[in-house]
Order: structure tokens, then C-alpha cells, then sequence
């Protein structure tokens, strides 16, 4: 019987078991870590060499970027605009350079500490959800995915035409989300 007390220790055979099943989990999810990281590297290494999947990384990060620097010189001219609306309102030169160059360091400051808090606002909101999301399944069947998506890259593009890198993030998202709704429905008993 699982409750009764061995003869030797105070401990119970249930105690023992569950102490044992302990070590047998972290044994494991230590030996799927080692595992994990040998596929990792594997994908990286194989990822670097398939032209179809690294072409396509770069293209989503070179947009990427272009996108955010686009976004970030339409911020840059509307406060560059503002600060020579608010220096035009002086008639000196002088004063109106002054004010020109005040307001656009405080513009940019203003702007820095706003999207800095709103990123920090988020991650606090988020953070105990995305975590529950992450553990060794998830990063375990996204490195399938990539895997899947590295290989079979050709293939994919020829039945729909789409950039592979982003179906790969499409996927880890589908993932993460899944992994969220879990955790909740863990937490609320659903």
C-alpha cells in the first residue's frame, strides 16, 4: 500500500515515489535539453546552407528593418516639424535656434520614455503568460517546425508561395498561443 510507512524512515512509499518521480522528470527534461540544443545546432548549420530558407530570412529581416526605419523617419520628421512650428512662433534667430534644438531633444526624449514605458507596460502585462507559454515541448516541436520548414522549403514554396522564415514565426506563434490557452485553462480548470 502506497500510504503506509516504511519500517526504516518515516517517509512514505507515496512520498518516495513522488521524490522519485522528481528526479526521473528532471533527469529527463535535462537529457531532452542536451537533445534539444544537438538539434539546434543541426537546424542552424543545415538552415545556413539551404538557400531557399536563408534567402528568405534575410529578406524578412532587410524588410523588417526598412520598416522600422521608415516608421522611425516619419517620427523623426513630425517631430522635426514641430519643433520648427514651435521656433517659428520667435522672431530672433538666435532664440529661435535655441528653442528649435531644445524642443527637438525634448521631443525625442519625450518619444524614447514613452516607447519605453509602453514596451515595459506590455512585457509586465504578459510576461507570467508568455512564460507559461515557453517550456521544453514548445521550444521541442518549434525546432520540429523549423526543421519541417528547412527542409521541406522547396516544397512548400512551390504549393504556396510565402516567405519561409515568417511561416516559421507563424508557427511558433500558433504554438506559444496554444501553449498559453493550456496554461489559463490549467489555471481555471476549463
Amino acid at each position: 500500500m502506497l500510504y503506509e510507512k516504511c519500517k526504516n524512515c518515516k517517509q512514505s512509499l507515496l512520498d518516495k515515489a513522488i521524490v522519485s518521480y522528481r528526479n526521473r522528470k528532471e533527469y529527463l527534461e535535462n537529457y531532452l535539453f542536451l537533445f534539444m540544443m544537438l538539434c539546434t545546432t543541426t537546424m542552424i548549420l543545415t538552415a545556413f546552407q539551404q538557400e531557399a530558407f536563408w534567402k528568405d530570412t534575410v529578406d524578412f529581416f532587410t524588410t523588417f528593418l526598412n520598416g522600422c526605419g521608415k516608421v522611425l523617419v516619419m517620427i523623426v520628421d513630425a517631430e522635426c516639424g514641430l519643433a520648427q512650428m514651435l521656433a517659428d512662433m520667435i522672431s530672433q534667430p538666435i532664440w529661435s535656434n535655441v528653442v528649435y534644438w531644445i524642443a527637438l531633444a525634448l521631443l525625442f526624449t519625450i518619444t524614447g520614455i514613452l516607447l519605453f514605458f509602453i514596451c515595459h507596460m506590455a512585457w509586465d502585462k504578459y510576461r507570467k503568460k508568455v512564460q507559461s507559454g515557453i517550456n521544453m515541448w514548445t521550444v521541442s516541436a518549434a525546432i520540429l517546425l523549423l526543421m519541417v520548414v528547412v527542409y521541406l522549403g522547396d516544397y512548400i514554396r512551390m504549393i504556396v508561395p510565402i516567405n519561409l522564415f515568417l511561416l516559421w514565426l507563424v508557427g511558433v506563434g500558433a504554438l506559444l498561443a496554444a501553449e498559453i490557452y493550456v496554461a489559463e485553462c490549467k489555471e481555471y480548470h476549463c
